[in-house]
């Protein structure tokens, strides 16, 4: 074990206790999780790098809402409706692409071309030219973060079977959406 100050941890620990709530933290953890819907957000940070496991190429995105977020609840009739989702905004939200094979590269490359003008819902992208090489992906996500574009991201619990444990799990999925879908979703007034 490395030698270290324990009064100096110990400052550094408290200061980080005294400006840290912990009145949501429970057993299941602390409820950072934003809920099921759709969050306007800022990209603030994209970085090519490699999975900790396999080494694969991998693009990891953080967003964060710019204002609180709208969830979809299902009335007594059945009908889907949007309604506020309060205390969301200056959430971040992290989602990682893994580039290990031909369809997780078209999934990236696809999620990429939602982003769009959002007077003309063309992309800003283009799929014959801005994913040719390593560099050209560095650039596009780049250029998303210095011009601080914003996107819709819809997050979405479902559920998945644990290889290791075979059993059933909750996963947050967390997928942008162009600004012709949150057109017609209703999330942008005309």
């Amino acid at each position: 074990m490395a030698d270290f100050d324990l009064s100096t941890v110990s400052r550094t620990l408290d200061e980080l206790l005294s400006k840290t709530d912990l009145s949501k933290t429970t057993e299941e953890g602390a409820s950072f999780d934003l809920p099921d819907g759709y969050y306007l957000c800022e990209v603030k940070k994209s970085e090519f790098t490699a999975t900790k496991s396999t080494g694969n190429p991998m693009i990891a995105f953080e967003y964060l809402t710019i204002e609180d977020g709208k969830k979809t609840i299902v009335d007594e009739q059945g009908y889907a409706q949007l309604v506020d989702a309060p205390k969301t905004a200056n959430k971040k939200i992290f989602q990682n692409y893994v580039l290990s094979n031909e369809m997780n590269l078209g999934f990236f490359v696809s999620d990429m071309l939602k982003f769009q003008d959002p007077d003309t819902n063309e992309s800003l992208f283009d799929k014959e030219t801005d994913f040719k090489t390593t560099k050209d992906i560095v650039r596009v996500c780049d250029s998303l973060v210095e011009t601080g574009m914003i996107i819709y991201i819809m997050v979405q619990t479902t559920k998945r079977k644990n290889l290791q444990t075979g059993e059933e799990e909750k996963v947050k999925k967390y997928n942008p959406i162009s600004w012709n879908r949150a057109r017609r979703l209703g999330l942008l007034e005309d």
